[in-house]
């Protein structure tokens, strides 16, 4: 699907970030794509 396509991008983006970091991303990518 392309949302997580575009997620996949942006967390290749943000690799070197930690687990913890990547999971509070993936939730605030989540919230603005909810609107």
């Amino acid at each position: 699907e392309g949302l997580f396509k575009e997620l996949k991008q942006k967390l290749s983006l943000h690799s070197g970030l930690t687990k913890k970091h990547k999971i509070m991303f993936i939730k605030d990518f989540l919230n603005k794509k909810s609107w």
